[in-house]
């Protein structure tokens, strides 16, 4: 859903991580989540561009999801941050996963007519 389009105004090099971002937290719904439903929502909160995935199914502990064996999630932060932006995942076992990704939108430039 998109809830807001100027969420989508972010340089194309940003775009382009935030497609690799999405694309892999949806590929980790479908491997491991056994979920029944996955929404994924664009919107503006501030002066950021906020992109959730959101899924039902078994969820996981984020605490424990650190190291070696979890690159996918390793990447999408390096992704994140590169792009001056946060990954955040709120997550526990049986409880679900909301994955949240903040990137800080470029500065809109009012045109007024003089």
């Amino acid at each position: 859903m998109i809830a807001d389009q100027a969420a989508l105004a972010l340089p194309s090099t940003t775009q382009t991580q935030v497609l690799h971002i999405i694309r892999e937290a949806l590929t980790n719904v479908l491997r491991h989540a056994q979920a029944q439903r996955v929404r994924v929502c664009v919107e503006c909160r501030g002066e950021m561009a906020c992109f959730t995935v959101e899924d039902d199914g078994c969820g996981f502990d984020p605490d424990a999801a650190i190291g070696d064996h979890h690159l996918g999630l390793m990447i999408m932060r390096t992704r994140a941050e590169r792009s001056g932006g946060q990954l955040l995942i709120d997550s526990a076992p049986g409880a679900g996963t909301k994955l949240h990704l903040y990137l800080p939108l470029p500065a809109r430039v009012d045109q007024k007519g003089d």
